[in-house]
């Protein structure tokens, strides 16, 4: 195995969007990271308050979530293979 990681982009995220919120709903390690091109003013969640939040919600709802999180993780996987 190669120690070599190399850098894609895979995505841009400008004023107002957020990333790494997948990992809310399906509680797995993220699938990549993230680097500022620009000088950026971010605002950190809290991922406790915010993990006690969905837990109120219906059952349903946080089922419906993970789902989507999972078919989301696993179009960005096949997309990434594609790419190399």
């Amino acid at each position: 195995a190669s120690d070599f990681i190399s850098e894609m982009i895979v995505a841009t995220a400008g004023p107002g969007q957020l990333i790494g919120e997948r990992a809310l709903f399906d509680k797995k390690l993220r699938s990549a990271s993230a680097k500022a091109a620009e000088d950026s003013c971010l605002i950190r969640l809290p991922y406790t308050q915010l993990e006690k939040d969905l837990d109120k919600m219906p059952e349903w709802v946080q089922s419906l979530m993970k789902k989507l999180a999972e078919k989301i993780r696993e179009a960005n996987s096949r997309i990434l293979r594609e790419k190399t």
